[in-house]
């Protein structure tokens, strides 16, 4: 949020947002709101203009939001349950970043083998 600093009132806002959630307790509500608010930030002010860990990043915040919403509706009360709902996209989210962190290496540049100079 902080690379172009084109809204610096906003991102100053997160920045003392997220300091606050640090050294409260989080909450699913507390975290839930700061997904939806970062969420927000990206799709109403940046979006469609963004980098592809951008995209990534707004993808994982729906999906976590996802999960704590099925939370509150089912009403599991052990924090081992809610860990068990979340391992598969926590663990797809985990792939994704290595894949993507990864793939964008593959590029021409990598693929092609040096041509020797025969003299």
């Amino acid at each position: 949020m902080l690379e172009k600093w084109k809204y610096p009132g906003f991102a100053f806002a997160f920045l003392v947002l997220t300091t606050l959630l640090i050294f409260n307790r989080m909450t699913r509500f507390n975290f839930f709101v700061f997904l939806s608010l970062t969420n927000a930030y990206f799709l109403i002010f940046r979006f469609p203009d963004v980098a592809n860990h951008v995209n990534f990043l707004i993808y994982l915040n729906i999906a976590l939001m996802t999960g704590i919403i099925y939370s509150w509706v089912r009403q599991s009360n052990t924090d081992e349950d809610y860990y068990a709902m979340m391992r598969p996209v926590l663990r797809a989210s985990l792939i994704g970043v290595y894949f993507w962190a990864g793939f964008h290496k593959l590029n021409t540049d990598f693929m092609v083998v040096p041509q020797t100079i025969v003299g």
